[in-house]
């Protein structure tokens, strides 16, 4: 806080300057907008795959002043047709946006086409959003920083990266927690002081009460992320023990996702873990290891 918001002392801390904070202006510079297309087709090239999926993806990249602000993928027919847009701002949060939604894309896009419709459009949500994290956390792997973006020393947005990382699954631990009491009790005052408790002892930041009912996610969707977390990092290991740290550019790795994706949503994230990745249950263990190497 007092490195990337001088003037303001961390008991004084609001949820705009977390904002500003977690923007990490900073950083902006090392990752310029009009080569990003270029490194990450690279990239997802490198592991044997097409960033348009042979032209089932369709990217709309361009800079409208109407255009929606925020990037999405929309899956409108499973394989066949799924739009990615993102409304280009700059910097290293382009970057991070455009994998992400470029991890949904790619899913769908490589999905069995005669997999029953409930798996190719329905399902655990959290397996989609797995596979999102999988390829935004790439944005806190020194050797994708250094090869792809070109990065000489990415040691402090490394630790900026971690930072951000904690600070927001703390605070969709604790939307989970407030948004079953609410659902549990409904709206009251109660319910605004304890989500501004909550929120406030999660990320730090002194949330206002006033935003109880705004900072709601429908069908409990904060819980996809938290476990869509501990999908990735668990995936993270596996791709790494596979295919060394630089899997991203093993052209073994794309084969090996997208016998994954062609799955669709049939398993939920439990059982895609253990009949998949081998491992016994999903947990934070594997993304933790992550963050810790940074510090």
């Amino acid at each position: 806080v007092r490195r990337g918001l001088p003037g303001v002392r961390p008991d004084d801390l609001r949820t705009h300057d977390l904002v500003h904070l977690l923007y990490g202006p900073d950083f902006h510079a090392l990752f310029p907008t009009e080569r990003m297309i270029e490194r990450v087709a690279g990239c997802v090239a490198s592991m044997g795959l097409d960033l348009t999926a042979g032209g089932r993806i369709k990217l709309d990249l361009e800079d409208r002043p109407t255009k929606a602000p925020r990037a999405f993928c929309a899956p409108i027919r499973v394989p066949e047709e799924v739009m990615l847009v993102l409304q280009p701002h700059g910097g290293h949060d382009d970057y991070a946006t455009f994998l992400h939604e470029l991890g949904h894309a790619l899913h769908f896009a490589n999905v069995d086409p005669d997999q029953p419709v409930e798996f190719r459009h329905l399902g655990d949500y959290g397996v989609t959003e797995g596979y999102a994290m999988t390829l935004d956390h790439l944005m806190q792997v020194p050797e994708f920083l250094r090869g792809v973006v070109g990065i000489d020393s990415p040691d402090d947005f490394l630790r900026f990266s971690a930072f951000r990382e904690l600070v927001m699954l703390r605070r969709y631990a604790a939307k989970f927690l407030y948004e079953r009491s609410l659902h549990s009790f409904g709206p009251s005052e109660d319910r605004a002081a304890e989500y501004a408790e909550r929120l406030t002892e999660a990320t730090g930041a002194r949330t206002p009460p006033v935003l109880y009912l705004d900072d709601v996610d429908p069908h409990f969707y904060c819980i996809r992320y938290v476990r869509a977390w501990m999908l990735a990092g668990t995936l993270h290991a596996a791709l790494r023990e596979r295919f060394d740290v630089d899997w991203f550019m093993n052209p073994r790795t794309g084969p090996f996702l997208a016998d994954l994706w062609s799955l669709g949503q049939a398993l939920p994230a439990e059982r895609l873990a253990q009949e998949r990745l081998g491992v016994e249950r999903l947990s934070f263990e594997p993304l933790l290891e992550m963050v810790h190497e940074r510090f």
